[in-house]
């Protein structure tokens, strides 16, 4: 599968708004992961929520990963600006894939079906759609609901342990089959809708830049035949007025005698 999207005829306004997209996605990356680490922390130090030993230390170190593999994305955004060229879009490809392993392991230590970190899910299918081909978004999506389906089975047939955190719900839903289905069903319309309207919005929005480049190139076009037409016209009239006035200054200055 071609990664960049069809409808990129030109490429250098889509490569610069990349190479921009995947500077300010390490930035909300920094934000997220000291943000999980702040509200794991905060468990820790009060009694709303609550976490098991477990949960606490993996929630905990994968924050920190996530810390660790932005630096590098990082130092490689920075190599880009330096002159190093690679595929920006493999490279954002990659991040969206590093984040998806994350948040399912966030998401299944903070409770699977019942965490309200599932809507992030929404969040990176908005971020791939404005990048990547909308067949390979579409991919992951449905990728994302099975695994989201799978586990919940799991858990639902008590297979896999469920691990709940306290404090968040005073009743379990996990175990609730209609709501599992009913509530993956809305996650998965969402994020469809979600990518379909992303992926037009962000296609309208480059074939509109790309319009208004291809009226710029045929302004500056027409100022070019308007100013190579001014002087050929300058040339013409100039010549014979120039041999005419020639001819005066030698008849006025008596050099063919008195008239």
């Amino acid at each position: 599968m071609i990664l960049n999207p069809s409808w990129t005829h030109k490429y250098e306004a889509y490569w610069n708004s990349i190479h921009k997209y995947n500077r300010w996605f390490i930035q909300l990356r920094y934000g997220a992961a000291l943000g999980l680490i702040a509200l794991t922390l905060f468990t820790f130090l009060t009694d709303f929520f609550h976490l098991s030993l477990i949960q606490f230390t993996v929630v905990l170190l994968t924050g920190i990963f996530i810390i660790a593999y932005n630096y590098f994305f990082k130092i490689l955004s920075q190599r880009s600006l330096k002159g190093e060229k690679f595929n920006e879009i493999e490279f954002s490809l990659f991040q969206i894939i590093l984040d998806l392993m994350s948040l399912n392991i966030i998401i299944y230590f903070t409770g699977g079906i019942e965490t309200p970190f599932i809507l992030f899910y929404i969040f990176h299918m908005i971020i791939g759609s404005l990048i990547l081909p909308v067949r390979l978004v579409r991919l992951i999506a449905a990728s994302i609901m099975a695994f989201l389906f799978t586990f919940s089975m799991l858990e639902y047939k008590e297979i896999i342990h469920h691990e709940r955190i306290a404090g968040l719900l005073h009743f379990e839903i996990y175990n609730d089959f209609v709501f599992i289905c009913a509530y993956l069903f809305l996650i998965g319309f969402v994020m469809f809708v979600a990518i379909a309207l992303t992926n037009k919005i962000a296609q309208d929005l480059y074939q509109r830049e790309l319009q208004l480049k291809q009226a710029l190139e045929e302004l500056r076009e027409a100022e070019k035949t308007k100013q190579k037409y001014v002087m050929t016209v300058v040339h013409e009239l100039k010549s014979p007025i120039s041999a005419s006035v020639s001819i005066l200054d030698l008849v006025l200055g008596n050099f063919y005698g008195p008239l």
